[in-house]
């Protein structure tokens, strides 16, 4: 039990340690910590300068929750081979691989239709040893396709010291930086009429392994080349700029593009499916895999199981139409974020009148707002997590620290307890009129008690007559009540010196009657205090 005591003791004379200094140097606190969250912002911003892509999870909760998207376009269409393609061929040519004639025969229609580009996302690297004729139909084919792009993937560059392959014989390719031709690890289609147009089909995740960003362009640092949506964007003969990279507006609101199943088209080519009817004529076609165990799908913004036509879509449809998603400078979030903690830290630092938590609470409303706004009414996006991240942070550490440093003025019932019983003989009651004061004056008067007689004597009763039994008229007035062990007389004068201010027209200085018990004590104060604050009545 004493063990409790003394621990009680030792917590109550910390608190008031505490908020002494937290009182006293806040005003330095919250300018130290304006500067140290400026510091952090800036930090922050750097690290996203040099490595790049919005705040992932910001990014993704935006496009996922926003009320609208652009519409696919009904010029991109899709020739999947999905898991109906599979069943419905498995007859005839098996389940997969299945021969080269089908894709010949599909590659040579299509083109014949006119289309502005086909994108043919199967790497064919090896020849069909069980059917050599299949091969040379398709090479056949391919030689006199002019609208069709084939995927080329670049393997480790930890295996381009091994490779045979140099840069300047793969079609397509360019060295940068007058950088000397090197070798590197590919793999091609090996057919030699699907070399003369390729591009490069690797898929890079962003931040969390998802994918939100697409290269028109791959780039290294000694060469570059065209991915498979960026050499079909020229391939179509569209004045359309082909950007490094771009990241990808979801077409996740409004419909899907069209989806036509391979199967359904290659029987409609037998004379086996009357019912299908569709013009490829200025249609961008994509033609691979969806069906399981033949498609990889990947993670995205909008689903963790997505296939690469959709994702080649979406990339096609962005650059053909300059839809994809611009991302607003990392810097205008920055310096939004720094002017909501410098309002905050301003307005705790001059103790304004203004109700800082609603000023707060609006500031990071508004910018939860602009962020969802913005990407909804535009194809720009701009990450304004920092200035909800860093501003919520901040504002707990300031209220905190403002909560220490006030928790002294209204005196707490343990630490009122504790200034009675302590070596304090006398305390004085200092009444005043509150709309005689600003907010700031009153914590500093507060605060020059506080300093010369000690956080934990010095108490404000502002609230103390709230109930309905003591009239309303009490509310507009309040107290300073302070506790000392000096005499009563030289308590009264320094208290004199120390406010030095005539709008406290009078007060009074009291024995503590150390006979009574607390509780009576502290009724004997109360009673006290409303006298005092009687005499102050016109």
């Amino acid at each position: 039990m004493n063990f409790f005591i003394r621990f009680t003791a030792f917590i109550n004379h910390a608190s008031s340690i505490i908020s002494d200094k937290a009182l006293t140097f806040s005003k330095k606190i919250y300018i130290s910590l304006i500067f140290l969250f400026i510091f952090g912002i800036l930090a922050d911003y750097f690290l996203k300068f040099f490595f790049g892509g919005p705040e992932g999870d910001s990014y993704d909760l935006a496009i996922n929750y926003r009320f609208t998207s652009p519409e696919p376009s009904d010029d991109i269409v899709i020739l999947d081979i999905d898991e109906r393609s599979l069943s419905m061929m498995a007859k005839d040519f098996g389940r997969w691989p299945w021969p080269r004639e089908v894709f010949a025969e599909v590659l040579g229609s299509i083109e014949s239709e006119s289309p502005k580009s086909i994108i043919f996302n199967i790497l064919i690297t090896d020849p069909d040893l069980k059917n050599i004729n299949g091969d040379k139909i398709l090479d056949e084919i391919t030689s006199y396709t002019e609208k069709t792009v084939y995927p080329i993937t670049r393997l480790s560059s930890e295996n381009d010291s091994e490779s045979q392959l140099y840069v300047s014989k793969i079609p397509g390719t360019t060295l940068t930086n007058n950088s000397e031709d090197k070798t590197v690890a590919v793999l091609l289609p090996f057919l030699p009429g699907m070399q003369k147009n390729m591009g490069i089909s690797n898929l890079s995740s962003d931040e969390g392994s998802i994918i939100r960003s697409y290269p028109l362009i791959y780039s290294e640092k000694d060469w570059s080349m065209k991915s498979l949506v960026g050499k079909a964007v020229e391939l179509s003969n569209e004045e359309n700029e082909i950007k490094e990279k771009i990241y990808l507006n979801w077409r996740n609101k409004k419909g899907d593009y069209n989806r036509l199943s391979f199967s359904d088209y290659f029987l409609y080519l037998q004379g086996m499916n009357d019912s299908f009817k569709f013009s490829f004529e200025n249609k961008h076609i994509i033609i691979g895999a969806s069906a399981p165990g033949i498609s990889s799908p990947k993670g995205t913004s909008i689903s963790s199981y997505t296939d690469d036509n959709l994702i080649l879509a979406t990339a096609l449809d962005d650059a053909l139409n300059n839809t994809d998603i611009k991302l607003l400078p990392n810097i205008l979030s920055i310096l939004i974020t720094i002017l909501v903690i410098s309002i905050t830290g301003y307005l705790f630092i001059i103790e304004s009148d203004i109700d800082v938590d609603k000023v707060f609470i609006f500031m990071e409303v508004f910018a939860a707002i602009a962020m969802y706004g913005v990407i909804n009414l535009s194809n720009y996006f701009i990450d304004l997590t920092p200035v909800i991240a860093f501003g919520i942070i901040f504002y707990a550490v300031v209220k905190l620290i403002s909560v220490l440093g006030r928790s002294s003025l209204y005196g707490a019932t343990n630490n009122f307890s504790t200034a009675i019983k302590s070596s304090n003989t006398n305390y004085s009651i200092i009444p005043f009129l509150n709309s005689s004061f600003e907010k700031k004056e009153i914590i500093n008067f507060i605060s020059k008690l506080q300093r010369k007689y000690n956080v934990s004597n010095v108490f404000l009763c502002k609230d103390q007559f709230e109930s309905e039994k003591i009239s309303e008229n009490l509310n507009e007035y309040s107290s300073f009540i302070v506790f000392s062990d000096s005499d009563k007389n030289l308590l009264s004068n320094d208290l004199k010196n120390t406010l030095d201010d005539k709008r406290f027209v009078n007060f009074e200085t009291f024995k503590i009657n150390k006979s009574l018990l607390i509780d009576k004590t502290k009724i004997e104060i109360a009673k006290n205090n409303i006298t005092e604050i009687i005499k102050l009545f016109k």
